[in-house]
């Protein structure tokens, strides 16, 4: 059995430690770790049946502490230099406050290097960005296109010239509706003097 398999036997049957009485208490609930200090503490004496409390046999061996399960050890990059300076036992992991470009730059420049990335699979993430990059081109496309229609429209209303909307002709109006139309008129002028 390799040290990474006991290890993760280990931390398989390893509980949950929670502090004590927090199944009573809300506040006291929130997963950190505190150590029973209480003089009559059950759990602070080990009885059988209380809450287990951390201890070293709950830990990993210590040739694999800290290694990710594919047996390298972790480092986060954030630039190209980075992976330049690491070592066949060491493994990539992209910072997550990288952009998508760099991203790719990073995996790629890795793929080349030799370098494995452990919190992103190469193929599949440089194929979801290819997509990703064109639909983006297209959508800039179509927003530069209808940016145009509308400027050229904007040069249109300015220089008087109607679009073909605006050239078709009212419908005339009824005598009764040119009546009223005309005495809302002098009523608006009356109005005003007043």
């Amino acid at each position: 059995m390799t040290l990474l398999q006991l290890r993760k036997d280990i931390k398989a049957k390893k509980p949950t430690f929670t502090r004590q009485e927090s199944h009573r208490k809300k506040k006291m609930d929130d997963g950190k770790w505190r150590r029973p200090r209480g003089i009559h503490s059950k759990m602070r004496l080990h009885q059988q049946g209380k809450k287990k409390s951390p201890s070293p046999g709950y830990g990993s061996p210590r040739e694999v502490e800290g290694l990710h399960s594919s047996g390298l050890r972790p480092i986060v990059v954030h630039t190209l230099q980075e992976i330049d300076g690491m070592q066949k036992h060491e493994g990539a992991i992209v910072g997550s406050k990288v952009g998508m470009k760099k991203r790719e730059m990073l995996v790629m420049h890795a793929k080349k290097k030799g370098v494995v990335v452990l919190n992103i699979s190469s193929e599949k993430f440089l194929g979801e960005v290819a997509d990703a990059m064109k639909a983006r081109k297209e959508a800039t496309k179509k927003s530069k296109s209808k940016a145009a229609e509308k400027k050229e429209e904007k040069k249109d209303e300015k220089k008087g010239i109607k679009t073909a909307e605006e050239k078709t002709p009212e419908t005339p109006a009824t005598e009764e509706e040119q009546k009223k139309k005309e005495k809302e008129e002098k009523d608006k002028l009356l109005t005003k003097r007043v």
